[in-house]
């Protein structure tokens, strides 16, 4: 069994035995440094060593894109006003055109889908104006959804005209989780309109 303190020498002897101008390890210098060690067990340990600061790399990796994916996005009026100029020249469905419109009129630079999902769940009058998503509602699309398919635009089309259908996309996305009868526009932490009230608040509250 290796101790805290071997460990810490097994590494502190291989960076000083490594070759010169090479990822190389002189490992019978390493061998001297380590009394009552085999040259077989240093190696491995030095691979098991090895294994565990990789895994504690990707872990803090995917902690930091995690905590990342958690941060408010703020959004400027002007820019909401930007997405709403272009949508009104490209449509709904060129989102490449409409975020590289946003990108030159305000400098804010967004990818494609985000600028869509900014737009139907806090700036589009339909989604804006529908009715609020409810248990009765969500128990009549689980019923379509299992008789018709999840083609949202056929549902939009068929069945809930008032809602459009990238809204129910994200609304049978969620059939089967704990928030599937909760209206998103109320649930999604960042929603657009939520983060714009936020940034209206004065310092301080």
């Amino acid at each position: 069994m290796w101790t805290e303190q071997e460990c810490g020498l097994l590494l502190e002897a291989v960076q000083r035995s490594r070759l010169s101008n090479t990822a190389a390890v002189d490992w019978n210098k390493v061998a001297a440094y380590m009394d009552g060690r085999t040259l077989k067990a240093i190696k491995h340990r030095h691979w098991v060593l090895a294994q565990m600061k990789k895994k504690n790399e990707l872990d803090g990796a995917a902690d930091r894109n995690k905590r990342s994916r958690k941060k408010s996005v703020s959004i400027l009026p002007e820019e909401k006003e930007a997405i709403k100029e272009a949508v009104r020249i490209y449509g709904e469905k060129s989102w490449e055109r409409v975020a590289e419109h946003v990108a030159k009129a305000v400098g804010i630079t967004r990818a494609a889908p985000l600028v869509s999902q900014i737009w139907f769940y806090g700036l589009c009058p339909k989604t804006q104006s529908a009715p609020r998503w409810n248990e009765e509602r969500n128990s009549r699309l689980k019923a379509l959804v299992k008789e018709h398919g999840k083609d949202s635009v056929f549902l939009s089309y068929k069945f809930f005209p008032e809602y459009p259908p990238p809204f129910l996309s994200r609304l049978m996305a969620r059939l089967g989780s704990k928030h599937e009868n909760s209206d998103p526009r109320l649930f999604r932490s960042r929603s657009p309109d939520a983060l714009i009230e936020k940034d209206k608040k004065p310092q301080g509250k």
